[in-house]
């Protein structure tokens, strides 16, 4: 599958300034943003070790990685929270948490409540 969100362009996008390879970014256009990806995953197809990879990673952006990773995968579940009717679950596993309570863990850290309060307080003022 290509990816699903335009954010995920973004990660690649700047994951790429670290991928010179074209083997690399092919396989960085190959990985499904439903899957578990790890910083691991992406150090690996570019060629570099984990901690290599996130040094100059947060000294060029400012953020781990995997901060990155998972804001992003945040970001597209505040869409997915506006614009569907998905459960709580099913966004869960589509942005890459097969855990719910992972998730909604994580989601309560970043926003201040829980996925489902982000939802009734958000939906309507779009």
């Amino acid at each position: 599958r290509c990816f699903q969100s335009s954010l995920l362009g973004e990660f690649i996008f700047l994951f790429f300034s670290f991928c010179s390879s074209t083997m690399c970014q092919l396989l960085l256009y190959r990985i499904n943003f439903q899957k578990n990806i790890t910083v691991d995953d992406v150090a690996t197809h570019c060629g570099l070790t984990r901690s290599y990879f996130g040094k100059i990673f947060k000294d060029e952006f400012d953020k781990s990685p995997q901060t990155f990773l998972i804001r992003l995968r945040m970001t597209k579940a505040t869409e997915l929270l506006l614009k569907t009717d998905l459960s709580i679950g099913e966004i869960s596993a589509s942005v890459g948490y097969p855990d719910q309570l992972h998730f909604s863990k994580s989601f309560k850290n970043i926003f201040g409540c829980s996925p489902k309060q982000w939802r009734t307080e958000h939906r309507g003022k779009e």
